[in-house]
């Protein structure tokens, strides 16, 4: 089913974000340089949201009601979300000659940073700058460097927890992680033993009378015939065997040599 089906064109990513008891769905429609927003129902219409550049990856803090917005693929903007629903206070989170900006961009569980991938004096690495910082200040902080990766570029960063974030490469998908991430792991069901099946013991034979046999008369002898007896291989899953029963097996024993 088409949700928003009215003028996009090229959009690449979307966020949905509740505020004010309305449930909104943001995208960011690069082609016409514009974020949009729409309400999550049945019947819905868009609303433009901010105009001037092309975004890509949104990311919005519930505690500043800062979103945090990639903008001409080279820079992160923070743009105010409070009170009027189209923003007019926005600015450059980070100084450009020291950003070293390449893609991607994740805000923190904690939303006090913001993580990206970025190549500065030669090095790949993954960058973090601080998410809490003012309009004055933001514009000139530059990042600190997070960690140092030498695996290829970075498509995306996504967070899981406090103390972990997936690393998604073209080719790849990594976790990283500090010393108190312990993925939780789905136990492996136990397996239920098959039940050992009731053998019913061999009726006794009673033993028919050999009868009398008349004398045959003597024959001419016949060429000498041997017969070559194979051999067979007789397999049982162990669990289905009455091992703890002596007698019982005594008893498949014997059976199975007869029958062999």
């Amino acid at each position: 089913t088409s949700f928003i089906t009215e003028g996009l064109l090229g959009p690449s990513y979307i966020k949905p974000y509740s505020r004010n008891g309305a449930h909104d769905l943001f995208v960011s429609d690069t082609g016409k340089s514009r974020i949009i927003f729409a309400p999550l129902q049945k019947k819905t219409f868009i609303t433009v949201f901010i105009t001037g550049f092309q975004p890509d990856v949104l990311q919005i803090s519930e505690k500043s009601r800062l979103m945090f917005a990639i903008c001409n693929s080279t820079k992160i903007l923070a743009i105010n979300m409070q009170g009027a629903t189209t923003p007019k206070d926005y600015w450059q989170v980070g100084n450009a000659d020291c950003m070293g900006y390449q893609s991607s961009l994740m805000l923190t569980t904690e939303e006090d940073k913001i993580l990206y991938y970025g190549i500065l004096n030669g090095t790949p690495s993954i960058m973090s700058l601080p998410a809490t910082k003012t309009k004055t200040e933001a514009p000139r902080i530059c990042p600190d460097v997070l960690l140092r990766w030498p695996h290829g570029p970075i498509v995306s960063l996504v967070n899981i927890n406090k103390h972990a974030f997936y690393v998604v490469t073209a080719s790849n998908v990594y976790i990283v992680h500090d010393g108190s991430y312990h993925p939780t792991v789905t136990p492996t069901p136990p397996l239920t033993p098959t039940p050992t099946p009731e053998v019913t013991p061999t009726p006794t034979v009673t033993p028919t009378p050999t009868p009398e046999v008349t004398p045959t008369p003597p024959v001419t002898p016949s060429p000498t015939i041997t017969i070559h007896r194979g051999f067979a291989v007789a397999a049982f899953p162990a669990q289905s065997l009455p091992i703890e029963d002596p007698r019982l097996m005594h008893e498949l024993l014997s059976w199975l040599m007869k029958d062999v």
